[in-house]
C-alpha cells in the first residue's frame, strides 16, 4: 500500500503530526540520497558510465557520505567490492546503502523520541511504544527504495525514487540476471558465463523481496535495539541492584515485589533480546524457503555470519531461530 510521504496511520495527537511528516519527510529525502549515490557507484563498476562533471560530483558526495557514515561501513564496502565480481559490487553497495539507512533511522529515533517525551501526557501509550511504531511504519513504506535500487542497478538506469510508487516505476515483469542470486549477494556459486543471462519474473520477484525484507529488517532491527538500549541506559545502577535490609535473609528479600524500575529495567533488555531473536528469525524464514532441506546446523551458521548473529554462536542462534516470536 501506499502512502503520501508523511502521512500517518498510527493514533497520533493533531499537534505532533507536523513533527512526524517533518521527520518522515527527512528520512525518504535522505534515503533518496542514499540510494542515488550508492547506486551511481554501483553502477558504475557493473557498466560504463562516463567520467564526467557529474561523476565528478557525485564522487565528492560519496566521500562526504563515507566520511559521516563511519570507517567501520566504509572498510565493509571496501573489503566486499575487492572479490571484484558484479555480485560482491551489488552487496558490497548495497549494505553500504543500508548502513546509510540504519544510521538515519537512528536520528530519526531520537529526534521523535524528544518530542515524545515532551509531550508523553498527550499519548495513549509510552513514548518508546508510539515512537517505534511511527519508525515501523516509516521503514515499511521506505521498502521500494530498496526493489528500485536493485532494479537500477542491474538495468543500468539513473535512480530517481522521488517519482516511485509500487505501481509507477517497480517493473513487476521484472527480470533480473542471474547475478542477483549469486555469491556473495546470493547463494548459488558465481559463474561469470552466465551472469548476466536474464532469469524468470518469478525470480525477479522473489530477489525483489529479498532485499525489501533485508532493507526493512535490518533498518528497524537497529532502531528497536537503540529504543531498548537507551531506555535500560536511563535507569541508574543503584535503581537496579537492590540490596536486601540487614537483618533480612536472602530468602526473605526474594519474596520483596520488585520496585518499578527493576521491572523497566528488565523489560528494556527483554525488547532488546527479542529484537535480536526476530532477526534471527526472519533470517532463518528466508533460509528455509530458498534452501529447504538443509540443516539447523547449517541454517545457525549462515545466520551466524550475517549482520543479524553477530557475536553470537550457532548454537544459540540455534536454540532461538524456529521460535514464533509473535507468541
Amino acid at each position: 500500500m501506499n502512502r503520501k510521504p508523511g502521512k500517518t496511520e498510527i493514533p497520533t495527537p493533531p499537534k505532533l503530526v507536523p513533527a512526524v511528516i517533518h521527520v518522515t519527510r527527512n528520512f525518504h529525502e535522505a534515503d533518496r540520497l542514499y540510494g542515488q549515490l550508492t547506486s551511481f557507484f554501483c553502477r558504475s563498476e557493473l557498466h560504463p558510465i562516463p567520467i564526467d562533471d557529474h561523476f565528478a560530483i557525485s564522487l565528492q558526495n560519496f566521500r562526504k557520505l563515507k566520511q559521516s557514515i563511519g570507517a567501520e561501513a566504509s572498510e565493509l564496502l571496501l573489503e566486499t567490492i575487492a572479490q571484484k565480481t558484479a555480485p560482491a559490487f551489488i552487496k558490497g553497495y548495497f549494505i553500504f546503502y543500508l548502513s546509510c539507512a540504519i544510521a538515519h533511522a537512528r536520528d530519526s529515533y531520537k529526534e521523535l523520541i524528544n518530542v515524545a517525551r515532551a509531550n508523553a501526557k498527550s499519548l495513549d501509550e509510552k513514548p518508546s511504544a508510539w515512537v517505534i511504531a511511527c519508525m515501523r511504519q516509516m521503514i515499511t513504506d521506505s521498502r521500494f527504495y530498496a526493489e528500485s535500487w536493485l532494479q537500477c542497478v542491474c538495468d543500468n538506469r539513473t535512480y530517481r525514487p522521488a517519482a516511485v510508487n509500487n505501481d509507477v516505476q517497480l517493473e513487476k515483469s521484472w527480470r533480473p540476471p542471474t547475478l542477483c542470486v549469486m555469491s556473495p549477494f546470493g547463494f548459488l556459486p558465481f559463474k561469470e558465463k552466465i551472469a548476466w543471462d536474464r532469469n524468470s519474473e518469478k525470480v525477479g520477484t522473489l530477489v525483489q523481496t529479498f532485499v525489501a525484507d533485508k532493507y526493512e529488517e535490518h533498518v528497524l532491527y537497529h532502531v528497536e535495539r537503540l529504543a531498548a538500549t537507551e531506555e535500560f541506559n536511563a535507569l541508574k545502577i543503584g535503581d537496579l541492584i537492590t540490596m536486601p535490609p540487614v537483618g533480612i535473609s536472602s530468602v526473605d528479600a526474594s519474596n520483596e515485589p520488585l520496585s518499578p524500575k527493576v521491572h523497566i529495567g528488565r523489560e528494556a533488555r527483554r525488547n532488546q533480546t527479542q529484537a535480536m531473536y526476530r532477526a534471527w528469525q526472519g533470517e532463518y524464514r528466508k533460509l528455509k524457503k530458498k534452501h529447504p532441506k538443509m540443516s539447523d546446523v547449517w541454517y545457525s551458521k549462515r545466520i551466524a555470519a550475517s549482520e543479524a548473529g553477530r557475536e553470537k554462536s550457532p548454537e544459540t542462534i540455534r536454540k532461538q531461530m524456529k521460535k514464533s516470536w509473535a507468541k
